[in-house]
C-alpha cells in the first residue's frame, strides 16, 4: 500500500525522479512527515504529524507548491474522501481545533465540521462517497448513533 501511494504521488508530480521507498518520510518537500494521501480532481491532499507531535495537520499540493489547510486534529488521520459536499477526513481523532468531531470531519468553507454524532469508538480506516452517501470502514461498533 505504501509503495502504491508513493507511485501515485510520483505519477502526479512529474518533478519527482522516482517513487520514494516509503511514504512515512518527507515526500517532495511536504511540510510534515506524510502518513496518508489522496489525489482529488484538482490536487493532492496529504496528512501527517505536525512539528513536535502537536497533532495532525493537512496540506494540499498543486502547481508545484504545498499549501497548509486549516485545522489541527488531536489524533491520526487514516484516510480522506472527496465528496460532493467537500473533503472528508477519517481516523482516530475526536476533535479538530478543539471542536468535537468523533473520527470523521468535513471541510466546509475552510472550517472543519463534525458529521452528526460521528463514530463513537474504534478507528476509521477508509471512507468513500458512493451514490451520494458516505461509507466508512474500519474497526468500530457505532456510527451515527446506530
Amino acid at each position: 500500500m505504501k509503495n502504491s501511494l508513493c507511485a501515485l504521488f510520483t505519477a502526479l508530480v512529474s518533478s519527482v525522479a522516482s517513487a520514494q521507498q516509503t511514504c512515512w518520510q518527507t515526500v517532495h518537500d511536504a511540510p510534515f512527515e506524510v502518513k496518508t494521501m489522496l489525489a482529488t480532481s484538482t490536487h493532492l491532499v496529504a496528512a501527517g504529524a505536525g512539528a513536535g507531535g502537536s497533532g495532525y495537520q493537512l496540506a494540499t499540493y498543486g502547481a508545484g507548491n504545498w499549501a497548509s489547510l486549516p485545522g489541527l486534529f488531536n489524533g491520526e488521520i487514516h484516510a480522506f474522501a472527496e465528496t460532493a459536499n467537500g473533503l472528508v477526513a477519517v481516523g482516530d481523532f475526536t476533535s479538530v481545533d478543539g471542536v468535537p468531531a468523533n473520527r470523521v470531519a468535513r471541510l466546509v468553507a475552510g472550517t472543519w465540521t463534525r458529521l452528526g454524532s460521528g463514530i463513537a469508538d474504534g478507528t476509521v480506516l477508509a471512507a468513500q462517497e458512493y451514490g451520494g452517501k458516505l461509507y466508512c470502514g474500519g474497526e468500530f461498533t457505532t456510527a451515527g448513533g446506530a
